[in-house]
């Protein structure tokens, strides 16, 4: 009798029984809430009508993310309008400095210019330095606080000439 109890106990987990049967209200409401650790993917399904491991179909899509999203006003790039100001103030400072060395009490304080310059030379100063420098860095890269400053001090530049200029025709001659 030992011999067959100890047989049946060895042979009866390899039997299956229904999963209803074998299987608690508590254990089927763990199952139906996801917690599946325990329980063969036979049980899970039967219980919840569908696999352990369901396949998702994931649509491909490709996402454009931006690497950098602005916080405000000021950290994003730059318009049209600022640069159309921004080569406008540099063609301002060429006319200006032009008017300015009319007279003979001006000169060029630029040590890059000679101090009578020429619309040419100073057009190809700016070409050479402004023209690389920002298509180095990228015009799209260059944001509006980044070009405040260019604008301010390209806008003061343009002002002091016309001032020194006016300042001059009362008190100068011409070349």
């Amino acid at each position: 009798m030992k011999a067959v109890t100890k047989a049946l106990i060895l042979l009866l987990p390899l039997f299956s029984f229904s999963a209803s049967a074998s299987l608690s209200q508590q254990q089927i409401h763990a199952i139906q809430n996801g917690w599946h650790a325990p329980f063969s993917d036979e049980t899970i399904k039967e219980v919840t009508g569908y696999p352990k491991y369901p396949t998702l179909q994931i649509p491909e899509y490709k996402y454009d993310i931006p690497m950098y999203v602005p916080q405000n006003y000021w950290e994003e790039p730059v318009d049209k309008w600022m640069w159309a100001l921004f080569w406008g103030i540099q063609l301002a400072d060429i006319y200006s400095t032009h008017e300015g060395v009319k007279w003979d009490c001006i000169t060029e304080a630029n040590p890059l210019l000679p101090s009578i310059p020429t619309i040419a030379e100073m057009s190809v100063l700016k070409g050479v330095v402004l023209l690389p420098t920002y298509g180095a860095i990228g015009y799209e890269n260059i944001t509006r606080g980044e070009l405040i400053a260019p604008l301010l001090l390209g806008a003061f530049v343009v002002d002091n000439n016309l001032k020194l200029t006016r300042r001059a025709e009362k008190r100068c001659n011409l070349r």
